[in-house]
């Protein structure tokens, strides 16, 4: 079993202005074969989820996730989940704040 298959990137420590960003998991070599499911999980400081979508791309999950005027500011939260073949779980978390 794969410990950590994927690992997190592309995130930025501080997001100051509006619009669509990008967060994306790359996936250990191999893992790509066995993925079912992904889901991303953007929540920003009050608990409200961001509008997202993503796409795969080769060895990519890429989430595009919206700040617009409705977002709070403050320590946001994105949350990523890999569902396996195996129908093992893995995520993994990452902190970023916000800042209009």
């Amino acid at each position: 079993m794969i410990k950590k298959p994927f690992t997190i990137v592309g995130t930025r420590e501080i997001y100051h202005e509006l619009g669509e960003f990008e967060i994306k998991a790359v996936l250990k070599e191999g893992f790509e074969a066995i993925l079912t499911e992904s889901k991303f999980n953007v929540l920003d400081s009050s608990g409200k989820q961001l509008k997202t979508s993503q796409r795969i791309w080769g060895n990519k999950v890429k989430c595009m996730f919206l700040i617009d005027e409705n977002v709070s500011d403050g320590v946001a939260i994105a949350n990523v989940s890999i569902v396996g073949k195996d129908n093992d779980v893995y995520s993994l978390t990452t902190y970023f704040w916000i800042i209009k």
